[in-house]
């Protein structure tokens, strides 16, 4: 341990010692006075802020302060960020207490080191720090997790990634073709016995050919992993071809060239433990020559496909978790029947979380409800720009309810690639419309609660309908209050119970 500490005395009311607290109880309380994550700069400062007040909190603390490193190559940070290129040169010369410092380091991410307008080199600069963090992160002993996004990959960091031996997650989103990777440079990755590993792009679209990186595929060794997520097909190759099962629970493939690879039943004979299996919105013809027995795959239970899949992966398992794969293009193009539908009721799951576009379940809720029986929580992608005021998707939602049985949780969201969202104002929102509508959804129905977009109705014992903001919805409601002369012509419009009245102070 770097620092040594004495733990705080507790004494009761005549002066006598008492035992001491575990440190896991002042851990517990110091974890509610974090920032947000999301601002590394914040969080850090707070934790520095706190770790400075006494030993005791200092030895609490620095295994926070270290356990997530953010090497960030970005301009746009706000105040001052910690010095990791300092960090790191310590840790390259023994220097002080880094290396000790460096034990606690579980988690790496590198970030947005990529040139203006994503092509061309890197300044020689940012080459150097490149080179600084990933020579430091061999003596990061502990480094379990690295996130790499938005990056040129070079031999030096093909070789620092091989000497990381207790590396279980590796993530590669949005990188770019290799400068001077050599065979060699591949193979010692190898080494890895990963858990997890995902290399992908971020978009729906290939930035690139894949194919360029199909040494990078057969790089590594899969026989340990657990979860893929992979938009290379040289890694489904592996694979495919492996002659010995794979420990897969998760396979993500984000596979957009069809000419690359070519899914086979063979694929999953070798994934016996397969729990959640994904294909891209462009890979229909992939599974083409594909057939499987309820007694293949058994343990599936999270299935994210086209609706032609549904027949191949639902029945006979216990699939409950369905989501209908789309892209932004396909979104408004339904199946010419609800018969790809009919596998959900073959499902062996008791209950079934499914997500489909509203505009596929308006059209056929009356001819398939029969085969949503299992649905207990309902996910629609809506293409509209007013989801949380528009009265026509709250009474299909209050007419389908009741040809749901098992349905207790609904909500509706803006569907994928779906911009220029309508900010919710009081002329548009009206509660007393919207509890009007749930109030004639019969009594015996088990529905608890129904959200849409920011606004969630909730419903108690009693059958009473309460809604209820999402912080966004809030505070746009908050500033257009400030804004307004009338505004208690507004409450009393919208108003619920007084509901509103409540929710929002009088402006002053």
């Amino acid at each position: 341990m770097v620092f040594q500490y004495s733990s705080p005395v507790r004494r009761n009311g005549k002066g006598e010692n008492l035992d001491p607290f575990p440190n896991e109880i002042y851990a517990e309380i110091l974890h509610y006075v974090q920032p947000d994550r999301q601002d590394n700069a914040e969080y850090h400062r707070q934790l520095s802020k706190i770790a400075l007040v006494c030993r005791y909190f200092c030895f609490l603390m620095v295994p926070r302060l270290f356990d997530t490193l953010i090497f960030d190559g970005s301009t746009e940070a706000k105040g001052p960020t910690p010095n990791y290129s300092g960090f790191c040169r310590s840790i390259i010369k023994d220097e002080g207490q880094a290396r000790e410092l460096a034990k606690y380091v579980r988690t790496c991410r590198v970030l947005n080191w990529l040139p203006d307008e994503g092509f061309g080199q890197i300044s020689s600069a940012a080459a150097s720090f490149l080179k600084l963090h990933f020579s430091a992160m061999v003596f990061m002993e502990n480094l379990s997790s690295l996130i790499i996004d938005k990056i040129i990959l070079t031999s030096q960091i093909l070789r620092a990634l091989s000497e990381l031996k207790k590396l279980k997650h590796l993530e590669l989103t949005d990188f770019k073709d290799m400068k001077g990777c050599r065979a060699g440079d591949y193979k010692k990755l190898a080494s890895l016995r990963l858990t997890t590993l995902k290399m992908h792009n971020s978009n729906d679209e290939p930035a690139f050919d894949w194919d360029d990186y199909k040494r990078l595929g057969q790089a590594f060794d899969y026989s340990h992993l657990e979860t893929l997520l992979t938009s290379i097909p040289s890694s489904v190759t592996v694979i495919q071809k492996s002659s010995h099962p794979s420990p897969l629970r998760t396979l993500e493939l984000k596979l957009y060239n069809l000419q690359e690879v070519t899914l086979d039943t063979s694929l999953f004979h070798r994934l016996p433990e397969l729990r959640r299996f994904e294909i891209a919105p462009t890979g229909h013809n992939q599974l083409a020559g594909v057939v499987l027995k309820p007694s293949d795959i058994p343990l599936l239970e999270d299935v994210e496909c086209l609706p032609d899949h549904l027949a191949l992966f639902v029945p006979g398992r216990p699939v409950s978790r369905v989501t209908i794969t789309l892209s932004p293009r396909s979104f408004q193009y339904a199946p010419q029947s609800p018969a790809f539908l009919e596998p959900l009721a073959r499902s062996t799951a008791a209950a079934i979380n499914l997500s489909l576009p509203f505009t596929w379940f308006a059209l056929y809720i009356e001819a398939a409800h029969g085969y949503l029986a299992k649905v207990n929580k309902l996910r629609l992608f809506c293409l509209y720009r007013d989801l949380d005021t528009n009265p026509e998707i709250l009474k299909t939602l209050a007419t389908a309810i009741p040809m749901l049985p098992q349905i207790r949780h609904i909500q509706a969201e803006t569907g994928p690639g779906w911009m220029g969202i309508i900010p919710t104002t009081f002329d548009k929102i009206n509660l007393k419309e919207q509890e009007a509508t749930l109030s004639g959804i019969p009594s015996s129905s088990k529905v608890e609660d129904l959200q849409l977009g920011l606004i969630k109705w909730s419903r108690d014992r009693d059958g009473r309908w309460t809604p209820s903001f999402h912080d966004e919805l809030r505070d746009s409601l908050e500033n257009q209050l400030e804004k307004v002369s009338n505004w208690s012509d507004y409450l009393e419009r919208s108003d619920v119970e007084d509901y509103m009245k409540n929710l929002f102070a009088s402006p002053t």
